[in-house]
């Protein structure tokens, strides 16, 4: 049965992880500490040339960003919340996708306000570092392990240069960060330390974002990062560097989750605007829950609305106080659970709500073919292309098939082009 308390803040924190870590887990068990310790000694001299989906945050936050991006910050929180529903929707290559998008929204955000110089400069840093690594190997025996990661960093750093030259800024400073994480992966024990450092400055940032209360998901989230710290602390004294990286990357996913949904990085004077919004929308989304509801709602549904409901009037309250931040994750709260009623009450009953259900898919599938088209460059590769192509060609039909009212036809071919379009975005991200 659908459980209006089972948050989905963990999940979604791993699918953010899995958006933006591949961190391949055999290397760096196989590693040699003999053969390997000129790459790993060549990767500490670089170590200041890399960087990271943490570092760049951190940035972000500790910086005054532009006014002109605090709409890519307020649209990484809007894609984590939704992500969130999403997700105990039973979709969660849809909570994956979207968690993605946040990652790169926040990546956007810190290149437009630096300009085209910081996608350049980093990219530049990056590749210097992998040179030099290759360098100092290339008369020693080495791993394949190591050599593995040292071969991929520079596949990733010389696609980064490629996105550089078509003006494609943001997949450069991507594809910079997973090269720096794949040299990272050549000195396990410098990786884990770095990263366990980094995951302690986030869940602060994310701490003091929060303020001392919350919304109940974001006290969640901040405890679950709080236990997951201290277990890579642990692992890190006990010299368990996989163990201290995987705890770290947990901790940061759960501490950057409630950054994004408080909207860190834009000042506290410039969120009136956004916070009215955001309140604006979670009102119309309890308000279309209790319709589809009825007067009898079953209690679960009952419970949900309740607790939507209250989230609500506290983002209210917290809107006539001004406190814009904590109204902002009161609504946000308040939406996830007023689209988890909608969609346990529009999918999990057959014939029941079949138009929205429809309407619904399409407008999802346009969502998802305007953000493809956006990471695919102009022009797209070829098989890029080509997926794009079809899947332009199902929303077609299925805009055809909701003018002529055939709901079920229009469900069909959205969810075929929404298909086609996470494996695109997959492949782009």
């Amino acid at each position: 049965m659908w459980n209006s308390r089972r948050w989905s803040g963990p999940v979604v924190a791993m699918l953010m992880l899995a958006a933006c870590d591949q961190t391949p887990v055999e290397p760096i068990a196989q590693l040699d500490p003999q053969n390997d310790a000129v790459a790993s000694e060549a990767v500490q001299d670089s170590w200041d040339l890399l960087t990271s989906s943490e570092e760049i945050q951190l940035a972000a936050l500790e910086s005054a960003s532009d006014p002109a991006v605090d709409g890519l910050i307020v649209e990484a929180g809007d894609l984590v919340a939704v992500a969130m529903a999403a997700e105990q929707d039973g979709d969660p290559a849809t909570a994956l996708t979207l968690s993605s998008w946040a990652e790169q929204a926040y990546i956007e955000a810190v290149v437009a306000t630096r300009g085209s110089g910081f996608a350049a400069q980093t990219v530049s840093n990056v590749e210097l570092a992998v040179s030099r690594v290759e360098a100092a190997v290339s008369d020693s025996p080495g791993s394949i392990a190591a050599r593995s990661s040292i071969d991929q960093a520079r596949s990733l750093v010389d696609r980064a240069g490629v996105e550089l030259s078509r003006g494609n800024d943001a997949a450069a400073v991507r594809d910079a960060i997973d090269a720096s994480d794949r040299l990272r992966d050549v000195s396990p024990g410098d990786r884990a330390k770095h990263f366990v450092q980094l995951a302690l400055r986030l869940l602060e940032k994310a701490k003091e974002l929060a303020g001392p209360d919350a919304g109940p998901h974001i006290e969640h989230l901040i405890r679950e990062a709080e236990a997951h710290c201290e277990n890579a602390v642990r692992a890190l004294e006990n010299e368990n560097w996989h163990a201290a990286v995987q705890q770290a990357q947990h901790c940061a996913a759960n501490a950057r989750e409630v950054i994004a949904l408080l909207s860190g990085g834009i000042p506290d004077d410039r969120l009136e605007a956004h916070a009215i919004r955001i309140v604006g929308h979670a009102e119309d989304l309890f308000h279309r829950a209790v319709g589809l509801a009825g007067d009898d709602p079953i209690p679960e549904v009952k419970r949900a609305l309740e607790e939507a409901g209250e989230l609500l009037r506290q983002a209210q309250e917290a809107l006539a106080q001004e406190e814009w931040r904590r109204a902002i994750g009161l609504a946000r709260e308040s939406a996830a659970i007023s689209r988890r009623v909608i969609g346990f009450l529009t999918h999990d009953r057959p014939g029941d709500g079949l138009q929205e259900r429809a309407e619904h898919a399409v407008e999802h599938a346009k969502d998802l073919f305007s953000r493809a088209v956006g990471l695919a460059g102009d022009p797209p590769r070829p098989e890029i292309a080509a997926y794009l192509a079809e899947a332009r060609e199902l929303i077609a039909q299925a805009d055809a098939a909701l003018a002529e009212q055939s709901w079920r036809r229009a469900i069909e071919k959205a969810h075929g082009a929404a298909r086609i379009l996470v494996h695109v975005i997959r492949l782009l991200s």
